[in-house]
């Protein structure tokens, strides 16, 4: 995708256009895996990355984790299983969702992958929340790619890895949102930033009942119409928590911290009740 690729351009003197003649191909050479035992840092090095005062538990590059020449990760989340005890890291890849079993921190088992949704577009941002032993994965300046929702139990199950993982569900209510925020008590997932189509919220809050994680329905909108560079009351980033503070009014009640784009100081902070 962005590396290791050179496009050789020829000048064509009866237009004077620059037109694609061919690509130059370079080889690629990853950095190692390492795994099956702690690293310690000695001298400022542990294997071969600097260290100070931290030792190294294990190394996944990019193409242990099933990317290719150019993809790049850019997010990681976590679900531990309720019956087994593993814990498992959920990682934002260019082109989809990795899995990998971090059960022995030492010794880290990609367990496969989820794509971006077909028709969608590989995007440098992904985001990735859980609740109710699903995962919920959004992307930025993506296109068409919904909110992808994966059942994670299906990862006890992986017996040869790595396994080409399938979609539990698909909520097409957004198309393109820049993170999601998820209040696993209360079951509702929250896209910010959304944009290129569907129900954009004005770039706020578009909200979403995932207590039955297979079927996600669309719950409604906020947007503060006075925040955003637009005034459309786009939100980059928010956490949605349960209140349980000393103001009895709102007692129980859902509350979402919103940072939103030239909201007042000071801290840059909206708070909306549910």
């Amino acid at each position: 995708f962005f590396e290791g690729t050179g496009y050789v351009l020829r000048r064509d003197p009866q237009t004077d256009q620059w037109r694609e003649s061919g690509t130059l191909v370079d080889t690629a050479s990853p950095l190692a895996p390492v795994t099956g035992g702690e690293v310690t840092c000695q001298s400022g090095k542990a294997a071969m990355f600097s260290c100070s005062q931290v030792d190294l538990l294990a190394y996944l590059p990019v193409q242990a984790i099933g990317g290719k020449r150019g993809i790049m990760l850019n997010d990681v989340w976590g679900w531990t299983d309720p019956e087994t005890g593993k814990e498992y890291a959920l990682v934002g890849r260019f082109d989809g969702t990795a899995f990998v079993d971090v059960s022995n921190p030492s010794s880290p088992v990609y367990h496969g992958a989820l794509r971006y949704t077909t028709g969608a577009v590989p995007n440098l941002w992904r985001s990735i929340k859980v609740a109710r032993n699903h995962a919920f994965i959004v992307a930025d300046g993506a296109g068409a790619h919904g909110m992808q929702v994966f059942d994670l139990t299906q990862l006890r199950n992986v017996r040869v890895p790595p396994v080409t993982f399938q979609e539990t569900a698909h909520y097409s209510g957004i198309h393109s949102a820049h993170t999601i925020a998820v209040n696993e008590e209360t079951g509702f997932a929250y896209p910010t930033g959304n944009s290129m189509g569907g129900e954009t919220c004005g770039g706020g809050l578009h909200m979403i009942d995932v207590r039955n994680p297979a079927n996600p329905t669309f719950a409604g909108c906020y947007a503060d119409t006075r925040t955003g560079m637009a005034r459309t009351g786009y939100t980059h980033e928010s956490q949605c928590v349960t209140y349980r503070g000393p103001d009895a009014p709102y007692q129980g009640r859902e509350i979402c911290f919103n940072a939103s784009e030239t909201a007042p100081f000071p801290g840059n902070l909206w708070a909306g009740i549910v």
